[in-house]
C-alpha cells in the first residue's frame, strides 16, 4: 500500500491504482486501500469512483473522519453541497478538532450563499489551526460576499 501512495505522489495513477487493487484483493476488509484508491480517483477527477471508494472505506470503518471529509469534497466538486455538508458534519462529529472539515464545510455553505454559516466554520477552522491560510482567505471572501462585494475568488 505504501508503494501505491508513492506512485500517487509521483502522479503515476495507473500504477497506484494497481497497487491499491492488489491490497484490496489481499484484504478486502481493510479500509485504507479503498480510501487511498479514492484519493487517486479524486486526483483523476473520477468523482463517482472516488465516492464509491470512500463509501466503502466508511462502511468498513465508520469512524474514518478523513474518509467522510474526502467524500464530502467529492460531493462538493459535483456541486452536491447538501451531501457534502452531511459528510463534513459527520467528520466533525467524529473529530471536533478537524480544522480541514470545518474549512471544507465553510466552502459548501459559501456556495449555498449561507455566508454566516460559512464565516462561522472558517472562524472555527482558524481557531483550531491559525496557520490555515485557505480558511483565512476564504473567510475574507465570505465576508466580502456577505457585504454584497464582488467575489475575489473561491473559498
Amino acid at each position: 500500500m505504501n508503494r501505491g501512495n508513492a506512485w500517487n505522489d509521483k502522479k503515476d495513477y495507473d500504477k497506484a491504482i494497481a497497487d491499491f487493487n492488489e491490497a484490496i484483493r489481499l484484504d478486502p476488509t481493510y479500509a485504507s486501500p479503498y480510501y487511498n484508491r479514492g484519493k487517486v480517483w479524486s486526483r483523476m477527477q473520477g468523482y463517482e469512483k472516488t465516492i464509491a471508494d470512500f463509501t466503502e472505506a466508511i462502511r468498513l470503518d465508520p469512524t474514518y473522519a478523513f474518509a467522510f471529509t474526502n467524500r464530502g469534497n467529492a460531493w462538493w466538486y459535483k456541486k452536491e453541497y447538501d451531501k457534502a455538508i452531511a459528510d463534513f458534519n459527520e467528520a466533525i462529529r467524529l473529530d471536533p478538532t478537524f480544522a480541514i472539515a470545518y474549512s471544507s464545510r465553510g466552502s459548501a455553505w459559501y456556495y449555498k450563499k449561507e455566508y454566516d454559516k460559512a464565516i462561522a466554520d472558517f472562524n472555527e477552522a482558524i481557531r483550531l489551526d491559525p496557520t490555515n491560510t485557505i480558511a483565512l482567505r476564504s473567510r475574507d471572501i465570505a465576508l466580502e460576499a456577505k457585504q454584497g462585494g464582488v467575489r475575489q475568488g473561491d473559498p
